[in-house]
């Protein structure tokens, strides 16, 4: 590949496509991540069940979903400006 391209480009090419979820699959794994940030493996293979996800696709969701609120958090704690 030309080194000009992007990584993107590269994975585009690579035939590797981010996948969005479905509304209804969103719905389910916000239902269980308002529960819980962390589920344990059995309650995970349960959600995959019901999303008609992978174990591995259910685990990469909520980790993006913690670094998500992590990132959110910082991000309003340093607009605050000092009392």
């Amino acid at each position: 590949m030309p080194p000009h391209w992007s990584q993107k480009q590269q994975g585009h090419e690579a035939g590797v496509l981010r996948r969005r979820y479905t509304p209804e699959q969103t719905r389910i794994l916000m239902d269980k991540y308002k529960e819980s940030r962390y589920v344990p493996r059995p309650e995970m293979a349960v959600l995959a069940e019901a999303t008609g996800l992978t174990m591995l696709q259910v685990k990469i969701w909520f980790q993006n979903r913690r670094l998500k609120d992590r990132k959110k958090l910082q991000k309003t704690s340093r607009q605050r400006p000092p009392s």
